[in-house]
């Protein structure tokens, strides 16, 4: 089975800061991920062709669909609130994905509890 998502957001900036953002990614200055709600993004390197890691429990592949267009959807609602609009507001989570959000930090929580016992 195909399976072909498209995300986009209009935000009026230069194509040099949108550069810029992308850039960032994963490193010191990055404002674009979510981290506030979403597990960090980790790469062996610099962002770069050839780099790999990922992000929470995802690794080397996409996420599970609906987590991955969240993520996507919080992405691009940062970026807005960073380059146009401070006031602009996050997606709101569909009930699908606040169970699997639920899940995965229900995992990771009994996880960290065992490695600490």
């Amino acid at each position: 089975m195909k399976i072909l998502n498209i995300h986009e957001r209009s935000v009026k900036v230069s194509p040099g800061e949108a550069g810029r953002a992308i850039d960032g990614l994963s490193g010191r200055e990055d404002f674009l991920w979510p981290r506030s709600r979403w597990p960090a993004m980790e790469f062996d390197g610099p962002l770069a062709v050839g780099a790999s890691g990922g992000h929470g429990p995802v690794r080397y592949a996409v996420f599970i669909e609906p987590l991955h267009d969240a993520l996507l959807e919080d992405t691009f609602a940062g970026a807005e609130r960073t380059l146009v609009n401070a006031g602009a507001k996050m997606p709101r989570w569909n009930p699908w994905v606040r169970f699997l959000r639920w899940r995965l930090e229900r995992r990771r929580k009994k996880a960290r509890s065992s490695v600490s016992a």
